[in-house]
């Protein structure tokens, strides 16, 4: 999870840590790693050999070519669901520019669930995942994310460990609250 951190450590708040990382399907986009290869690295190759003379603009071509694949890259590696010790985050960026962010602590989760639709998803293992937030109208969602209902099961384990925690420090504060009033009611008794 270092790696997480380094990636998306502007997104956390002072001591979260990210538990899971949840993806787009890689699977989603290799039309357009394809198309982007083809376009990008075979045709200008194929260019090349009927006419070698060519080369710097053929090298150009390809370096347009692997920029267009790191844009798409870029795209798939920030589509995503952050889990944290506290909250969900979800990150999307369709630029580099364009970045929209939500988060939801888990005291506000409402209900977690996910879809798989058709034969491909299905058979590949992905979908949707949809966090409710409590009193919101729109949930977060997350598109054809990677193996859903795993991510879900993670949620779902981390929102209890974080409540449980919560809980128990509710639960301390009071007991502690309450010795207090106690100590200074038998304080003010006494005098």
């Amino acid at each position: 999870m270092k790696l997480a951190n380094f990636f998306f450590g502007e997104y956390l708040e002072k001591g979260e840590k990210i538990h899971s990382v949840a993806h787009v399907s890689i699977i989603t986009i290799w039309r357009v790693m394809i198309r982007v290869t083809f376009l990008g690295f075979v045709l200008p190759g194929l260019f090349f050999i009927f006419f070698p003379m060519l080369l710097v603009p053929v090298l150009i071509w390809m370096f347009i070519g692997l920029i267009k694949i790191c844009y798409e890259l870029y795209g798939w590696y920030y589509d995503v669901f952050l889990i944290t010790n506290t909250s969900v985050i979800s990150i999307k960026s369709d630029t580099i520019f364009d970045v929209t962010t939500n988060r939801v602590e888990y005291h506000m989760i409402e209900g977690v669930s996910y879809a798989i639709k058709g034969f491909w998803q299905t058979i590949l293992n992905y979908g949707d995942i949809r966090v409710e937030k409590i009193g919101a109208g729109t949930p977060i969602t997350l598109k054809d994310c990677s193996n859903p209902a795993r991510i879900e099961r993670v949620i779902l384990k981390h929102q209890e460990e974080y409540m449980e925690h919560r809980n128990f420090q509710d639960h301390k504060s009071l007991k502690d609250l309450l010795a207090n009033m106690l100590i200074n009611q038998s304080k003010t008794q006494g005098k």
